[in-house]
């Protein structure tokens, strides 16, 4: 093991299929800006997306190897199998200027073959934290299984409940693929897991990633962003309840929002933020539809045009838009599923409704919007600045990289 106090500026490399868009890249970004004040610096390989011009970042594999991935993985079920140049790619940089420090976050997202980067990285014997964001590393085919109530990935994942969703594919292999991830994992030694929520955590401890390490910490946000700041739209006196999501997929509950909108009156409006131009054509009177916000100050004048945010959502591994909305002093009505009772503070227990109880979850929306004080917009947000902060993410981060250095490995 390198000897950290040796090197006074260490180096550690971030691994993920995208460069930007969505709350990974923007971790990402905000481990790499935080890197020089912890004796780090961090460069990132990617396999998609356009960086920003102020991190190191380097592209890895090509589209045509992603695209042979993607037809792999809907006519074989074999996800990360494929996309191999991608990880000879890497292993050479690696190789060539090995870090102190690999730190993985997605590997799936048909850009980079999963059994050659491991045991690459586990042949060059380089320490190795492994961001878990979703389930796919220990499943045999979906990234999330909490709501059809799959036990499989427990012992042996088989007859898959969840082929037909991401990453979809027109056959099950999924017996094969987790005895393959089972197989690549024994190969391994120096691996520490992270996790972003204790429920995942827990999770993952009963997985085929069990022997390893397990920490968690929680995600951040930029709290110099998102905070109260003057709102983005008005609706002309009526109570705004706003849900905000990078792709509303069956997960992410559109589906719900339309049935509670249906049992609230008309002084209520929903503004739902990042669906496409299709699914804004097909919204019902009473629903305001937006693309997708890149602009993160956009996002957070969004969050402050609301009085209520609504997360139907039936799987979280954390909820990063949850956390953004208590930010901006928003009160926060979510379904009691996953992570996501965990992230809200225990002042906002009457904001946990009954996952699909409808008329429960407008009457809760309702109660909360007519109650929102200038005294609860004060403690949401000194909630997640006390809780969520960039430095307990940074320091949590640069505390387990130097602890794996030194061989003092911790545990959480």
């Amino acid at each position: 093991m390198k000897d950290a106090k040796s090197k006074p500026d260490r180096r550690v490399l971030h691994l993920n299929t995208v460069a930007t868009g969505g709350s990974i890249p923007t971790l990402i970004r905000s481990l790499s800006q935080g890197a020089r004040d912890s004796g780090y610096s961090a460069e990132v390989l990617f396999g998609r997306g356009k960086p920003p011009d102020d991190l190191q970042h380097k592209r890895v594999g090509n589209l045509h190897g992603q695209a042979w991935d993607l037809v792999c993985s809907r006519l074989l079920d074999r996800a990360g199998r494929q996309s191999r140049a991608a990880a000879t790619a890497a292993l050479k940089l690696l190789s060539d200027h090995t870090p102190d420090l690999v730190h993985i976050h997605n590997l799936h997202g048909y850009w980079i073959n999963q059994r050659d980067i491991l045991i690459g990285l586990a042949e060059l014997d380089i320490p190795v934290v492994w961001t878990l964001h979703d389930y796919w590393p220990i499943t045999g085919h979906c990234a999330y299984f909490e709501e059809s109530g799959c036990e499989k990935w427990r012992t042996n994942c088989q007859d898959c409940p969840q082929i037909r969703r991401y990453p979809k594919s027109y056959i099950d292999n999924s017996a094969k693929n987790f005895l393959d991830k089972q197989s690549i994992y024994g190969e391994l030694d120096n691996l520490h897991v992270v996790t972003v929520s204790e429920h995942s955590r827990k999770l993952v401890e009963a997985s085929i990633l069990k022997r390893f390490p397990v920490t968690t910490i929680y995600n951040s946000v930029d709290t110099s962003i998102f905070k109260p700041v003057a709102p983005a739209m008005q609706f002309n006196g009526k109570i705004v309840v706003g849900s905000v999501a990078k792709v509303w997929d069956e997960r992410k509950g559109l589906a719900d929002i339309l049935e509670v909108r249906r049992r609230l009156g008309d002084s209520y409006v929903f503004l739902v933020i990042g669906l496409t131009k299709n699914q804004i054509r097909r919204l019902p009177p009473g629903v305001v539809g937006i693309p997708s916000i890149s602009v993160p100050e956009d996002l957070a004048a969004l969050y402050s045009s609301m009085d209520v945010f609504f997360n139907p959502s039936s799987e979280e591994t954390f909820g990063m838009t949850n956390i953004e909305a208590m930010a901006c002093g928003i009160p926060v009505v979510l379904y009691d599923v996953s992570a996501s009772r965990e992230i809200q503070p225990d002042f906002m227990h009457r904001g946990i409704a009954e996952r699909r109880h409808y008329a429960d979850t407008a009457e809760i929306i309702g109660e909360i919007a007519n109650s929102v004080t200038p005294q609860l917009t004060e403690s949401l947000a000194r909630y997640v600045s006390k809780k969520f902060s960039r430095d307990a993410f940074l320091n949590g981060y640069y505390g387990l990289y130097s602890s794996i250095e030194s061989g003092s490995e911790i545990h959480s």
